[in-house]
């Protein structure tokens, strides 16, 4: 998956330091970021090519540390090269690995900067914490932290079929999904998958079996993997809203994995290798 970038390590804890000449700098804009895609592969401005001012450290990889900045002059300078902002879509399965994740997480850091520049509360400017990665108000005191959302990703077991889906906008694409949604307020996760699988298509499941986690930077989540077993009623009803489609597959028409990126292929993909045998 896309976090798999041994024998490098992302380190992910608060720092305070200034750039070396081969950090990284990280723009972003509209949530797209700069960076140049070439068939080569994912590049990052480093450091050197422009000497960015206003850094701020975010996380760093192996000795690569990532550093957002609000220098414009610096921005415009990368801007006149072959650098430009492009969705962080378009960052997924690109190479090297370490890289392109490294540059995801920090996106999620660089937006968080950008979206908490004010109180919530109060409205004055916040500031940051001078101990760990926090923003502060002056006035109120009111202190916030990095949030992500829990998300699960449902591999829905019967017999020896899985419940595969297709997004009502995404119907024409030749491409499944298992059932996904997000944690609410006041319910476990638990809770949660035999809530989005009900509502999205009206069955009931027994038996979770937890599977694995991802971080997911493309909407700043924790993707937690469950398969389970359907439970009484087994008729797909696709809710129309989210789903257009939803069949019990076999194992032999489940796709081959759909990409090394992603939480929901290699589910997929597991089932398609073991069958039923991943509740085991």
């Amino acid at each position: 998956m896309i976090q798999d970038i041994l024998p490098s390590r992302l380190y992910n804890g608060y720092d305070i330091c200034d750039p070396h000449e081969d950090d990284i700098l990280v723009f972003i804009s509209d949530n797209k970021l700069l960076c140049a895609i070439t068939e080569d592969g994912l590049r990052m401005p480093a450091y050197s090519e422009t000497e960015a001012a206003d850094c701020r450290y975010l996380i760093r990889v192996d000795n690569t540390s990532f550093f957002t900045s609000a220098d414009q002059k610096a921005l415009a300078v990368l801007l006149e090269r072959d650098y430009a902002f492009h969705p962080i879509a378009d960052l997924r399965g690109c190479s090297p690995r370490w890289l392109c994740f490294g540059a995801l997480t920090a996106f999620s850091y660089a937006s968080w900067y950008e979206k908490n520049k004010f109180c919530g509360r109060c409205g004055t400017e916040l500031l940051h914490s001078d101990r760990e990665r926090a923003m502060v108000c002056p006035d109120c005191h009111n202190q916030v932290y990095p949030k992500i959302c829990p998300v699960v990703i449902v591999g829905v077991i019967k017999d020896d079929t899985i419940l595969l889906t297709k997004y009502k906008n995404k119907m024409s694409i030749d491409r499944y999904a298992l059932i996904a949604g997000f944690a609410e307020i006041g319910e476990s996760i638990e809770q949660t998958v035999a809530r989005e699988v009900m509502e999205e298509t009206g069955i009931r499941v027994k038996n979770l079996k937890f599977y694995k986690s991802q971080p997911w930077a493309f909407s700043d989540s924790l993707l937690m993997g469950f398969y389970c077993e359907e439970d009484g009623d087994d008729e797909a009803r696709p809710d129309g809203v989210e789903l257009g489609f939803a069949s019990w597959m076999t194992r032999d028409r489940v796709p081959a994995c759909q990409d090394d990126v992603s939480l929901t292929s290699e589910m997929m993909g597991r089932f398609r290798e073991l069958g039923r045998a991943v509740l085991d």
